[in-house]
Formats: structure tokens, sequence, C-alpha cells
């Protein structure tokens, strides 16, 4: 890090309190990187899990019987039998 972007590091991180050169800085990166990563991760995640979940949701159906998922080619239920439309 060069410039600017130190300058302004160091500035925030003195209004917190803390007073960082720049080999302390690179060296307390990767203590500022990981959490910051293991959100980034959790947040797209739950992102792809919520997009894969509508997707398939719309491929199976719900019987009307018992409440079952199956798939929307399906003819019959697999739990109850009951025939759909």
């Amino acid at each position: 890090m060069k410039g600017t972007l130190l300058k302004n590091i160091k500035e925030i991180l003195k209004i917190i309190g803390i007073n960082f050169t720049r080999k302390g800085l690179l060296k307390k990166l990767p203590l500022i990187s990981i959490p910051i990563n293991t959100m980034m991760n959790y947040a797209d995640i739950k992102i792809i899990g919520k997009t894969s979940k509508a997707i398939l949701e719309t491929l199976y159906g719900m019987c009307k019987n018992c409440g079952h998922k199956m798939p929307e080619i399906g003819k019959f239920c697999a739990i109850c039998g009951h025939a759909q439309k």
C-alpha cells in the first residue's frame, strides 16, 4: 500500500485510537481480512441458496392430499398415491 490509501487508513485508525505503521499494518492485515472474508462468504452462500431454492421450487409441486413435494411431471404421489391433475 502506498500514497493516499495508506494515509487514509492511518487517519481512520487514529480516530479509532490505533497508531499503525506500514509494517505493523501489513502484519495485522490477516486479522482484519479473515472476518471480512467470512462475512462475505456467508452472504454469498445465502444469496446462492435463496436463488437455487427459488429455481428448484418451480420444478416441484405439492400433493394436494398429503402435502408431499413431488416433481411436476409425476402423475401419482409417492406417499399417498393421490393422482395429480
